[in-house]
């Protein structure tokens, strides 16, 4: 097949997303997206009954489903499977990605620079949810919306229908230049990154970060992968400085991130095998007489730990809630737990019985503060090899799916890091440090819905993860290290006085 098309590899710049290509090469020959499909489709594509009835299945740019590489290459100069793989590679860098459950490190919808756009660049760089700023204009926020329709943008896929290229449905047009001949000169040009936080990521020794289980709230993407669609992309902002903050002597900015780590020799603590012999007998004697085997007693006796160890963490959070952070808000709290009245005057009050409902799964009703009603072992489940934790709740949700990604069986290799082999002050550590972070995380969404009621649909805040990194050493020496965005307390405190300035009630 003779081929004969206006382009050139040389337009390709660097970090050039796939779509950005596609976009280049449409314009310059003044074609639609069916007719760029039509080109380099391969035969799973070209089996359907027709190009224009494709789905966005065919039509995405981070696996590239539909695309014929060898076709891609022969009109691009690229094959456009193996240029993918190594920006993806280039932009994810420090972090080992399951490419199974890549699609949500991106923005489902296009995410650009205006400065760049207007040149007709865009970068895989600005698809990924990691970054909010340009790599080239480190000032310049990245957009979602079209600056006309005020809308989101096109998918991120080949078009399809005949949009023109780097037009919005609604007939924006971004590229700032009519002339052709400007424009293509523009694609000739040297791109230099200009964000430190991109070039420092860029720097960050994948061979030093790979003797470290990594996990942060949206790693795995499972269960809770469905709550958080609107707001994931304001938390995942967030990992390159706490990963830079783990990985480099200075961070970007030290005031930004909270750095909490174990001491040196916790891996070297013995458990206590008497201690949590003894704690299982309490609840399960019959497993001990009858129990399967010694290794599984010891794993069955480890849950029953973590299970408890949970409970204390919330009941002293509940604690410091009531006491230290709300203390003048204390009556208000009895005399609603006493009369359980609706419509509670004291927002602080509301704020605080709503979440102990939430924590301890239970309806709101008089007494719910009474925590000696709260038993050792109230709903402990220990089925099919799996943590189970006290506090109930989306966060919890997602601490539970942590943990038991934390010991797949080795025999998969899907994963090489398994919690259960390590001791049980380590495991301890990595479950305090989670538990308490994200029971005062989820305090203060519920803080969220007294002071801005008409921002949450059904009065019941959001279970979008709040953001944090765990930094575990695969050869069980050293510390564990855990880091945190900084400024929450304050953003606290705050919320709390805001509230205070509109209640009446002492």
């Amino acid at each position: 097949m003779d081929f004969k098309f206006t382009w050139s590899a040389d337009w390709i710049q660097k970090y050039e997303s796939p779509w950005g290509i596609i976009e280049k090469f449409k314009y310059a020959n003044a074609v639609d997206g069916n007719t760029v499909l039509n080109l380099i489709a391969n035969d799973d594509v070209r089996k359907l009954k027709g190009i224009s009835n494709t789905g966005r299945r065919h039509r995405e740019l981070i696996h590239l489903r539909g695309i014929d590489y060898e076709v891609s290459e022969k009109i691009l100069g690229i094959n456009l499977k193996r240029y993918n793989d190594y920006i993806l590679e280039q932009a994810l860098h420090p972090l080992s990605i399951n490419r199974n459950k890549i699609d949500n490190n991106f923005h489902q919808h296009i995410n650009y620079c205006s400065v760049c756009l207007n040149t007709g660049y865009h970068s895989i760089f600005h698809q990924i949810k990691f970054f909010d700023h340009c790599l080239f204009h480190p000032n310049k926020k990245l957009i979602g919306i079209c600056p006309k329709c005020k809308k989101t943008m096109p998918e991120y896929c080949i078009n399809k229908g005949n949009i023109d290229a780097y037009n919005c449905i609604c007939g924006q047009h971004f590229l700032g230049s009519k002339n052709i001949r400007v424009i293509f000169s523009t694609w000739k040009n040297d791109l230099s990154v200009q964000s430190k936080t991109v070039n420092t990521w860029k720097m960050l020794p994948k061979d030093l970060i790979s003797t470290y289980q990594l996990s942060y709230p949206f790693y795995n993407y499972n269960n809770y992968s469905k709550f958080d669609k609107k707001n994931l992309s304001q938390h995942l902002v967030k990992i390159p400085e706490l990963l830079i903050a783990a990985f480099t002597e200075k961070t970007l900015d030290n005031s930004k991130v909270i750095n909490i780590y174990s001491s040196d020799n916790i891996f070297k603590i013995r458990d206590n095998h008497y201690h949590l012999r003894k704690n299982y007998n309490e609840i399960s004697p019959h497993r001990i007489r009858n129990f399967k085997s010694k290794e599984m007693y010891h794993i069955d006796s480890i849950f029953l730990e973590i299970y408890k160890q949970t409970r204390v963490i919330y009941k002293a959070i509940s604690r410091y809630i009531l006491n230290k952070v709300i203390n003048m808000h204390r009556k208000c709290v009895k005399k609603f737990d006493d009369t359980y009245e609706d419509g509670p005057t004291c927002l602080h009050a509301y704020a605080f019985m709503l979440w102990k409902s939430e924590c301890e799964g239970r309806r709101l009703y008089p007494g719910i503060i009474n925590q000696a009603q709260i038993s050792n072992v109230y709903d402990f489940r220990c089925l099919n090899n799996k943590f189970s934790v006290f506090p109930k709740g989306p966060f919890m949700l997602h601490l539970k799916e942590i943990l038991n990604t934390f010991q797949r069986n080795p025999s998969t290799e899907e994963w090489e890091f398994n919690l259960l082999r390590y001791n049980i002050s380590a495991i301890s550590y990595v479950v305090n440090r989670i538990t308490s972070y994200l029971l005062l995380e989820r305090y203060i969404k519920w803080l969220e819905i007294m002071h801005h009621p008409k921002e949450f649909k059904l009065l019941y805040p959001n279970p979008d993860i709040p953001m944090y990194l765990a930094k575990i050493p695969l050869e069980r020496h050293g510390k564990i290290e855990f880091y945190f965005p900084n400024g929450r307390f304050n953003y606290m405190e705050n919320l709390i006085k805001e509230i205070d300035n509109r209640l009446t009630c002492f």
